[in-house]
């Protein structure tokens, strides 16, 4: 997982404080000639705006940039420099006032879990 937090990182399970997240998740049962990454917008308490994109590679076979490009209005997912999916901002507030006030902080985690296990998301 690849992904920019204004909340220290941690997914609050209680959903009680907000914040926004945004993320490229890579799962190894996606990878192959066509990949499949999961996007999300975390805003509010846990108000999720996901989204498979598709690359037109094996995620696992080389190295990869992944990108967030953070416009005034947009926030854009990209690997390789192409943008997969752009969600325009205007009606996410929360997450326009993240963009706009650079209040997101870079983190990335192996994740080896379910969310049925215990300790799932915990660093």
């Amino acid at each position: 997982t690849f992904y920019m937090s204004t909340n220290g990182g941690l997914y609050d399970k209680s959903c009680t404080q907000p914040w926004v997240e945004l993320d490229f998740e890579i799962m190894g049962n996606q990878a192959g000639a066509e990949s499949k990454i999961w996007t999300n917008m975390l805003r509010g308490t846990c108000q999720e705006n996901w989204a498979w994109i598709t690359v037109p590679f094996d995620v696992s076979a080389d190295y990869h940039t992944y990108a967030f490009d953070i416009t005034t209005d947009s926030i854009s997912w990209l690997v390789d420099g192409v943008a997969y999916r752009t969600v325009a901002t205007d009606g996410f507030p929360d997450a326009h006032a993240a963009a706009q006030s650079s209040s997101f902080k870079e983190f990335i985690s192996v994740w080896g879990k379910s969310s049925a296990e215990a300790g799932e998301g915990i660093p």
